[in-house]
């Protein structure tokens, strides 16, 4: 699942962009947030979680919580819509 979660924030997020010059591929904060979460003990299902915490927020039309769901599980979905504040669509 962690694979399959890695390839999906690449992919949606692979022309956004961090603000301020430290931090220029975004990827490297959804791999810090996913690297905090792990170090703190988390499982599997949060470190996905943290993996898409910005997705659906960032990219609703390319993925929603009913597809990380689906895709993932629905726990991870959860997650992910109380880190966001809502699925927007």
């Amino acid at each position: 699942m962690f694979d399959r979660a890695l390839a999906t924030a690449l992919q949606l997020h692979a022309l956004d962009r961090r603000t301020g010059p430290l931090e220029p591929i975004y990827a490297g904060h959804l791999l810090g947030v996913a690297a905090i979460v792990t170090d703190a003990g988390a499982d599997e299902g949060v470190v996905v979680a943290a993996l898409l915490h910005d997705a659906v927020e960032d990219h609703p039309r390319e993925i929603s919580t009913a597809k990380l769901a689906t895709d993932f599980s629905p726990r991870v979905a959860r997650i992910v819509d109380e880190c966001t504040g809502g699925d927007p669509s």
